[in-house]
């Protein structure tokens, strides 16, 4: 009679272990494209086997563990580079903003504006008693005068724009830091008994 039991209850365990697998693959299925969804699995062990006199007798098998299909180095690796690409991205926005604002390269750029005016310099320089050269160098440092003004301009509009982006974005990083505590709190509160919160992690 102990063998009936004994073998129903491996069979018990068994339809048990494959309940759960195919619950795990249900969910894996339903969740293919949920962006942040890591696959699952099943970790399935043996029970401690029962010993006799004439050998040990297994007695089925035990989910022990459900646990996601994670790279822990491609995890660490692409939390170190997505910041470093953040942060890139922001630099590259702000210098080609700079660089707009100096209007370089063209032909109104800052830097061929002050070859004009160095030229201009140059030959008042060179020939300071001509009233035509002084009048072409008053021109020149005018609108050498206004070229830096604008650009002060520019450079002023790009600051400030970057101010107030990250003024706007104080609210949604408060937000993010508040979900982020939230749910480290409900892992923890999960993870108390050793299982892996799995679905909070994501």
């Amino acid at each position: 009679m102990g063998s009936l039991f004994s073998a129903l209850d491996i069979a018990r365990s068994g339809m048990f272990v494959s309940r759960v697998q195919m619950d795990t693959a249900a969910h894996n299925i339903a969740n293919a494209e949920t962006e942040g969804y890591s696959r699952q699995r099943v970790k399935v062990d043996t029970f401690s086997p029962i010993q006799y006199p004439y050998g040990n007798l297994g007695r089925g098998a035990q989910v022990t563990d459900i646990r996601r299909v994670r790279d822990t180095f491609l995890d660490e690796t692409y939390r170190q580079q997505v910041g470093a690409l953040g942060t890139a991205e922001i630099q590259s926005r702000y210098y080609k903003g700079i660089e707009d604002a100096f209007l370089e390269p063209s032909d109104s750029g800052l830097g061929v504006r002050l070859n004009v005016f160095f030229d201009a310099m140059n030959e008042f320089a060179n020939n300071v008693e001509s009233y035509a050269v002084r009048e072409i160098a008053v021109e020149e440092s005018i609108s050498m005068a206004e070229t830096i003004n604008d650009l002060y301009s520019r450079m002023d509009r790009l600051r400030t724009n970057a101010n107030d982006e990250i003024k706007s974005l104080v609210p949604e990083i408060n937000a993010l830091t508040d979900s982020i505590a939230e749910t480290n709190r409900l892992i923890q509160k999960a993870e108390l008994g050793g299982k892996s919160a799995n679905d909070l992690r994501d």
